[in-house]
């Protein structure tokens, strides 16, 4: 069921959810990316799955949540990349988009 109406922060749509959901047909396509609560070094807030850019290197990462943290792991198979906890890094790091705008950009 859903809590509140939906929000629109960021251009997307956030609904807040509680209890469990029950399968439905609607909700097949349905991706659900956690907010990080981190924020980058432009302002915005940074979801699972999304694209940062790191200002010092250019390196372009994705953001994982995985053992109870979120990381930035490598997007481009061509970059050696050692995955790093996004809440150290994430004043250096700017949103580039996400695998649903850019699915292209996925390994």
């Amino acid at each position: 069921m859903l809590s509140t109406e939906p929000q629109l922060t960021e251009n997307r749509l956030v609904f807040a959810f509680h209890g469990t959901l029950s399968p439905h047909p609607s909700f097949s396509k349905v991706n659900l990316l956690r907010n990080t609560d981190c924020i980058d070094a432009d302002g915005k807030e940074i979801f699972e799955e999304d694209y940062v850019r790191f200002s010092d290197t250019q390196e372009l990462g994705v953001v994982h949540y995985r053992d109870g943290a979120f990381y930035i792991d490598q997007a481009m198979p061509f970059e050696a990349m050692t995955a790093r906890l996004l809440g150290e890094y994430q004043d250096q790091v700017t949103v580039e988009g996400s695998s649903l705008q850019h699915p292209e950009w996925m390994l």
